[in-house]
């Protein structure tokens, strides 16, 4: 099989629904979106506000989630200039409670004129 870019391949995945190509239908589960790049995330279960497509094959999943972090790299790196630490996730994991503890270290912390 050949690999072909995922940009010429997404209509392969999904079929649209209206004209103005705004919902597109999963071919895989069925399940309905709104545009192709809604699908692209479906696909790649990629991102917290998509479901997660369950029978979609896991090349083409694979093949979805490299585009889409690429892409994400791309558009990072054209913002940042250049990136440090490559090895590192694209993704920043903040903890609530790390906050509030800085947040109750500080107000505990004796002031200078105290």
């Amino acid at each position: 099989m050949s690999t072909v870019a995922v940009e010429d391949t997404i209509e392969e995945h999904g079929t649209s629904i209206d004209e103005e190509k705004r919902r597109v239908r999963c071919k895989y589960c069925g399940k309905e979106v709104n545009g192709f790049n809604r699908l692209k995330h479906h696909l790649a279960a990629v991102g917290s506000d998509v479901t997660a497509c369950i029978e979609v094959p896991a090349m083409v999943r694979t093949q979805m989630r490299d585009a889409l972090l690429g892409k994400k790299k791309e558009r990072l790196l054209k913002e940042v200039g250049r990136i440090e630490h490559p090895e590192l996730p694209l993704k920043r994991n903040f903890s609530p409670a790390s906050s509030k503890q800085r947040c109750c270290q500080l107000k505990l912390t004796p002031g200078i004129n105290s």
